[in-house]
C-alpha cells in the first residue's frame, strides 16, 4: 500500500506538470483529454456519486459504532446519499457566494485535522513492527500477487481523484494563469504528503489485518480508530471530522462536475446540450 501510494502520487504530479507547462507535454496531455472528453465527463460523474455515497454511509458506520443493535439497511444509506446530495446542491446554488470561504476553512481543517487525528492515534495505539508495515505483502482476495497489486491501485487512485478540479473552474478564477497551476501542484503535494504520512501511521496501528477488514461498521478506519484509541467517544469524534471533510468534498466535486458538464454542453458534445448550456 505504501509503495503504491508513492507511485500514484508521483504520477499525479507528472500529469499536472504536463498540463500546466504547455509545450510537447501539454500538447500530448491536451490531445488525450480532447479525445477522452466523454471519459473525463463520466469519471467526474462517477466521482461525484462515490463521494455522495461515502458521505452518506459513513453516518451508518457511526451508528453501528455507537449503537451495536442498529439494523444496518441499504435503503438507509440511499436516503443519506440523497441528504448529502441536497446539502451539496444548496451550497452550490443558494449559498454559492459563501463557497470560497467554505473551501478555505475546510483546507485549514484538513491540514490541522491531520495532526489532531494522527498524533493520538499513533501515541495510544498498539503498534506492529516496521517489517509488517514496509515489507509484508498480503493478498487476501484469492488473486495472484500482480493482480492484487493492480486491484489495490483503486483505493490509492481514489485519493488523488479530482486533482484537475482547478482546471474546470479556471474561467471563474482571478489570475487563472498563475493560480490554477499553483493549485494543481499544491493540491497533489499537500494531499500526497499528508496522505502518505497518515497511511504510515495508520498501518502501524492497524493490528490484525483480517480483523480490521471484517469490521461491523463497514469502514476499516472506524474500527481501527476504536481499537487504537480504546474509546468509542474519541473514535466517534475523529470519524465525525472525516464526515465533515466528506461533505466538503461533495460540495467541491459538485462544483467541478457541473463545470465539466456545462463546458461539454457548450461545445454541443452532450445530449440535451441546447438546454444545459443555457444554465
Amino acid at each position: 500500500m505504501i509503495w503504491v501510494n508513492s507511485a500514484i502520487s508521483q504520477n499525479s504530479r507528472t500529469l499536472n506538470v504536463g498540463l500546466q507547462d504547455g509545450g510537447p507535454a501539454g500538447l500530448v496531455y491536451g490531445f488525450l483529454f480532447a479525445w477522452l472528453g466523454w471519459q473525463v465527463f463520466c469519471a467526474w460523474q462517477a466521482d461525484l456519486a462515490a463521494v455522495f455515497y461515502l458521505g452518506g454511509i459513513i453516518i451508518q458506520g457511526l451508528l453501528v459504532l455507537n449503537y451495536p443493535d442498529y439494523d444496518f439497511q441499504r435503503w438507509h444509506g440511499t436516503l443519506l446519499f440523497w441528504a448529502i446530495t441536497i446539502v451539496a446542491i444548496v451550497f452550490n446554488t443558494l449559498l454559492v457566494k459563501f463557497l470560497p470561504w467554505i473551501e478555505a476553512s475546510i483546507c485549514v481543517i484538513h491540514c490541522l485535522g491531520f495532526f489532531v487525528v494522527l498524533i493520538p492515534l499513533v501515541h495510544l495505539g498498539d503498534k506492529v513492527s516496521a517489517h509488517d508495515v514496509f515489507a509484508q505483502y498480503l493478498s487476501l482476495g484469492n488473486y495472484s500477487p500482480g493482480l492484487s497489486w493492480f486491484v489495490g491501485l483503486i483505493s490509492t487512485v481514489f485519493g488523488f481523484m479530482a486533482a484537475d478540479g482547478g482546471i474546470h473552474l479556471s474561467e471563474e478564477v482571478r489570475n487563472a494563469r498563475k493560480v490554477v497551476p499553483s493549485s494543481l501542484m499544491l493540491s497533489v503535494f499537500i494531499n500526497g504528503l499528508l496522505g502518505f504520512g497518515f497511511l504510515i501511521g495508520f498501518l502501524f496501528v492497524i493490528g490484525n489485518v483480517p480483523d480490521a477488514l471484517n469490521t461491523e461498521t463497514g469502514f476499516v478506519f472506524v474500527g481501527v480508530f476504536k481499537q487504537a484509541l480504546h474509546s468509542t467517544r474519541f473514535a466517534t469524534g475523529f470519524v465525525a471530522l472525516f464526515f465533515i471533510l466528506f461533505v466538503a468534498c461533495a460540495i467541491a466535486v459538485l462544483a467541478a462536475t457541473s463545470r465539466v458538464t456545462w463546458a461539454l454542453a457548450r461545445d454541443d458534445a452532450l445530449p440535451g446540450s441546447s438546454w444545459i448550456k443555457k444554465v
